[in-house]
């Protein structure tokens, strides 16, 4: 039944069928809102950022390559759009106060730490998408193993091997960094 309503909604897509919004809000709404409370703070919040994701999907339908099942990466790009949205939050939470001079770091500190900042989050972004949540999940959301797991319905073991995968690269460039 899912993969019949996946073929419809793909052929949809591709005939600029704009009935295929209602189609992806009657089938995903649900599924995509759960996974979204875990990750942001509010009803409308999740419900929100479902609806972006669905109205995004249907403005880059052109240059999407999607593929079946699609639950697998509209997942994905929830998880994605709630992790951007908490980022957004707490930038809006703590915006850029100019500090007094008694409180000012060094000039070179402060250099050190933009360019430090910068490096991980380039390096995070050169992640696998899957390695990329993973890691996310664990060092940013503070997931554990397990969890990840049982979320993204991967083995303890996956979720090791993808931890030291993305751990190894950071390693790797922090030490091309500080050389």
């Amino acid at each position: 039944m899912q993969q019949h309503v996946d073929d419809r909604i793909l052929e949809m897509l591709r005939a600029n069928d704009q009935q295929v919004i209602q189609l992806l809000y009657a089938t995903y709404y649900t599924p995509l809102r759960k996974v979204l409370r875990r990750r942001v703070a509010d009803e409308q919040t999740a419900n929100d950022i479902v609806v972006e994701l669905i109205l995004s999907l249907w403005e880059k339908r052109h240059h999407l390559a999607l593929r079946k099942p699609l639950i697998g990466y509209l997942t994905t790009a929830a998880r994605n759009n709630a992790i951007n949205f908490q980022r957004r939050q707490a930038t809006d939470k703590f915006p850029d106060v100019p500090y007094s001079s008694a409180h000012a770091e060094p000039a070179d500190t402060a250099l050190l730490n933009e360019d430090l900042e910068r490096i991980i989050q380039q390096s995070i972004d050169v992640l696998d998408v899957k390695t990329r949540t993973i890691f996310i999940l664990s060092r940013q959301e503070e997931y554990t193993y397990k969890e990840i797991a049982a979320e993204m319905k991967l083995s303890q073991k996956a979720i090791e091997k993808h931890m030291s995968k993305a751990i190894r690269l950071l390693s790797d460039r922090f030490r091309e960094y500080l050389s």
